[in-house]
């Protein structure tokens, strides 16, 4: 899967051997998307995981997922990265059907990197090298 980051979206393109990511008996393909989104964004210079928002605390969806910052107090960008069509769309089907799928960043969500916005960019040169 190759990332892209312009801005505030961050964009999942869908690559040759990829795989599916069907449906199917105790799996869940919006997570397995989320999940390779974070393992490419950490391995780039990012600290985050991935959860659901309603375990967060947040009054929302009992399945709706997202990435946030693993700790305040980390060097890494402060963001999350949610899905803000989440009623209207499966990211999953548009990722499978379209071969890519956005979704948004939110920028500096503790108050404590005002830099964050620049931060991002700087790193999101680093998918655009792979």
């Amino acid at each position: 899967m190759k990332v892209e980051i312009d801005g505030c979206r961050l964009t999942c393109i869908r690559e040759k051997g990829d795989g599916q990511m069907k449906s199917g008996w105790g799996a869940d393909p919006a997570s397995m998307l989320l999940h390779r989104v974070k393992v490419k964004l950490n391995s780039i210079g990012f600290n985050l995981i991935k959860k659901r928002m309603a375990k967060d605390g947040h009054m929302t969806s009992d399945f709706r997922q997202y990435l946030r910052l693993k700790n305040n107090d980390t060097a890494a960008p402060h963001i999350y990265v949610t899905d803000e069509l989440y009623q209207m769309r499966s990211a999953c089907e548009d990722f499978r059907k379209d071969g890519k799928v956005t979704f948004t960043i939110q920028m500096n969500v503790t108050g404590k990197q005002p830099e964050c916005a620049q931060m991002v960019a700087e790193l999101a040169k680093k998918l655009v090298e792979e």
